[in-house]
C-alpha cells in the first residue's frame, strides 16, 4: 500500500500516514465502487437499473467500510492468499455486522441469505465471502496503488473541499433517508393496523389510496433495493404494500 510521500530539508523521503480527508476520498470511491457493483449485479439478474444503497445517492458505505478495513489491515502483506483469506473474514465480518446493527436500530432485515449454501443466519453466505475476497485481492494489488497516487496529487486544500463537500452530501442524505424510513414503517404500521381490523379491505379503498399516494417513490425505492426486506411485526402491512406497487406498475 502507497501512503502520501513527503521529502525532508536532508533529502530523505518520509513515508506520512493519510490525512483524514484522504481516507474519507478513499472510502468514498469505494462506496461508488460497490454501488456500481450491486447495480450491474442487478442488470445481470435481469432486474435492470436498480438503486441498490441504503441511502438514496450512488455509493454504498458497507462497501467503503470494507475496503478501507482490508487496506490498512492487509496492505503491508505480500502472501496472495493469505490476503484473500484474511479480505474474505473482514469483509464477511462486516456484511455480517451492518446487517445485525441495521435489524436492531431499524427492526427490519434488508437482505436474507437463508436460501443459500452455507449461509450464517442468513446474514452472509459462503459465495459472497469468496467474491469479497477475491475483489479485496484487486484492490490491494492494483486499485489502492493507483487511488494513493492519485490522492498525492492534489493540493491539500483541494482535499479538503472534496472531502467537506461530499460529507456534507452524505449527511443530508442519511438524514433524509431516516426520515424517510421512519415513515416508511409508518405506511406498513398503518396497513398492519388496518388490515388487522378489517382483514378483507382492499388497499385500493380511497383513504388507503391517498395515504400511499405521498409515499410511493420512496416506498418502491426500498422494496425493489432490497427485494428480501422484512420487518417480522409489520408482515401482512409490507406484504400488501408489495401488492399495491406491483397492480400499478
Amino acid at each position: 500500500m502507497e501512503f502520501l510521500i513527503s521529502t525532508s530539508a536532508d533529502g530523505t523521503r518520509v513515508l506520512l500516514w493519510p490525512n483524514l480527508a484522504q481516507l474519507w476520498i478513499w472510502f468514498m470511491m469505494y462506496s461508488v465502487i460497490g454501488w456500481l457493483w450491486e447495480v450491474a449485479l442487478s442488470f445481470l439478474q435481469g432486474r435492470g437499473f436498480v438503486n441498490r444503497g441504503f441511502l438514496n445517492g450512488p455509493y454504498c458505505p458497507v462497501y467503503g467500510t470494507g475496503a478501507l478495513l482490508v487496506v490498512h489491515l492487509l496492505g503491508n502483506l505480500a502472501n496472495p492468499l493469505l490476503i484473500f483469506l484474511a479480505a474474505a473474514v473482514i469483509t464477511t465480518t462486516v456484511e455480517y455486522l451492518t446487517s445485525y446493527v441495521m435489524e436492531k436500530l431499524f427492526d427490519g432485515r434488508w437482505w436474507d441469505y437463508s436460501d443459500k449454501p452455507l449461509n450464517i443466519n442468513g446474514r452472509v453466505y459462503a459465495t459472497g465471502s469468496i467474491a469479497f475476497g477475491l475483489l479485496s485481492l484487486l484492490v490491494i494489488q492494483f486499485v489502492q496503488p493507483r487511488f494513493s497516487r492519485l490522492t498525492a496529487l492534489l493540493s491539500p486544500t483541494f482535499l479538503y473541499v472534496i472531502a467537506g463537500t461530499s460529507a456534507l452530501v452524505v449527511s443530508l442524505d442519511l438524514t433524509y433517508t431516516v426520515i424517510n424510513l421512519v415513515d416508511f414503517k409508518h405506511v406498513l404500521a398503518e396497513l398492519h393496523k388496518r388490515l388487522s381490523i378489517h382483514p378483507l379491505d382492499r388497499i385500493e379503498t380511497p383513504r388507503l389510496a391517498r395515504f400511499l399516494e405521498k409515499r410511493r417513490s420512496q416506498s418502491r425505492r426500498w422494496i425493489r433495493a432490497f427485494p428480501r426486506i422484512r420487518f417480522d411485526k409489520l408482515e401482512e402491512g409490507l406484504k400488501r404494500l408489495k401488492e399495491f406497487l406491483e397492480n400499478e406498475s
